[in-house]
């Protein structure tokens, strides 16, 4: 009834085994993907966090150069402020206005030295002007003192007051 017959040849099992160790393999290569893909977006959310944290650190600190420099700087907190656009609220805002400002500092810094300079040398220039007549004034009066000369008005632009 039931013979063997050899020259039949069935494939169907290996077929079948061939599609389930290609689909394993499969599932096997998109899951190791899938954790790699995951891997990397962690190492996105690490490192943008730390440069979150590395942002709000340089704007803390300067915020703390601000304050003892700003007056070197000859500029307010109310200035910087304008400046910026508005209230200078957290760590953040100090970052972002530091990236506007602080290459400017230097040179900030630089002017108000020059600007106190300047303020020196127009009174020693005024002071300068200013002495051959006082000095003139004083040897009158020493001469007048001495006997030797004679009381005269002082120029107009002389103030005996001032005279030491």
């Amino acid at each position: 009834m039931f013979a063997y017959n050899p020259t039949e040849n069935d494939q169907s099992g290996r077929i079948i085994a061939q599609g389930m160790m290609g689909a394993a393999n499969t599932n096997a290569q998109m899951m190791g993907q899938l954790g790699q893909d995951i891997g990397g977006a962690l190492a996105g959310i690490g490192q943008m966090y730390g440069e979150i944290e590395g942002r709000k650190a340089k704007g803390r600190a300067f915020k703390d150069v601000f304050k003892v420099v700003s007056p070197s700087m000859g500029i307010s907190m109310e200035q910087l402020e304008a400046v910026s656009g508005g209230k200078l609220k957290n760590d953040m805002d100090w970052y972002n206005v530091s990236e506007t400002i602080a290459p400017l500092m230097p040179s900030m810094i630089n002017a108000q030295l020059v600007k106190g300079n300047m303020g020196i040398k127009q009174d020693q220039q005024a002071l300068t002007a200013r002495m051959p007549g006082a000095r003139a004034a004083v040897a009158a009066q020493a001469q007048v003192a001495a006997g030797r000369g004679r009381v005269t008005t002082l120029p107009s632009n002389i103030n005996p007051d001032a005279i030491p």
